[in-house]
């Protein structure tokens, strides 16, 4: 058994084993924080904090020149839209077998009235009224003749059928199929807003000589005026009337359908 005092001498080391071994450590502590940190414990915690405090700052600092993302997104430059005057102003007519023509307009204060026709190359022969209102569009390859408003609508105003005196009746169609090179109208012309003006062989299949038509716009009448030549050709508008050359002679045919000299 051991002594009482064997106890106490134990219980001591062990006590002074610890003490020593705490002492051991800070020294170790404030050893490693001379060392790296070149200073005494305060030193060294204020070392610390002021390198947090810094490290906090830069944190601040990064966050503040970080660029701040744009929410908005960049706005594509919307075109302002050009203006249509040369397309509002112009018109293709479709006057069948393929054949588009141009129509160009003016803009007035009475709104927008013809100017003039493009015929894209095609065979179209065409007049526009004085008030530029409407104009006559004749396909040169059938013959066929057609009225148009400024809004573009076309109508057919031609003679398909005439018939003679006798009671007999002489489609357009057929006659061109037997004879391509008869005139069964051309030189489509206005008189007026009302009245258009055309040469024709009609009344005669077995004739060269021409005769001057009237059409009535408001109920498409056709009508010879009984005057012929071999060769007819119109001119301009007079007071007078339409000015009109028949073989050489220079005539005019008036408001009301009558040729005069």
């Amino acid at each position: 058994m051991f002594s009482k005092d064997y106890e106490k001498k134990m219980k001591r080391r062990r006590t002074r084993n610890i003490t020593l071994s705490i002492i051991c450590l800070v020294v170790i502590i404030f050893g490693v924080s001379f060392f790296f940190l070149g200073g005494s414990y305060k030193y060294s915690s204020d070392y610390l904090t002021s390198l947090f405090k810094k490290d906090n700052e830069t944190q601040k600092e990064n966050i503040k020149e970080e660029p701040k993302e744009d929410n908005k997104q960049e706005k594509t430059p919307i075109e302002e839209p050009k203006e249509q005057e040369e397309n509002s102003l112009s018109m293709d007519l479709d006057i069948g077998n393929g054949k588009l023509v141009k129509a160009n307009f003016d803009e007035t204060d009475q709104g927008k009235i013809f100017k003039s026709i493009d015929t894209n190359g095609n065979k179209v022969s065409f007049d526009i009224d004085s008030k530029g209102m409407y104009s006559v569009l004749l396909d040169e390859d059938n013959q066929n003749l057609y009225l148009s408003d400024t809004n573009g609508t076309l109508t057919d105003i031609s003679l398909d059928t005439y018939n003679a005196s006798s009671g007999t009746q002489f489609s357009k169609e057929n006659v061109l199929r037997e004879n391509p090179t008869y005139i069964w109208n051309e030189s489509p012309r206005f008189l007026n807003e009302n009245t258009l003006v055309y040469v024709s062989q009609l009344p005669w299949f077995n004739k060269s000589d021409k005769y001057i038509w009237t059409i009535d716009l408001n109920n498409k009448n056709h009508q010879c005026l009984n005057v012929q030549g071999q060769k007819v050709d119109f001119g301009n508008l007079s007071d007078k009337g339409l000015e009109v050359t028949i073989d050489g002679a220079l005539k005019y045919v008036t408001t009301d359908g009558k040729v005069i000299n």
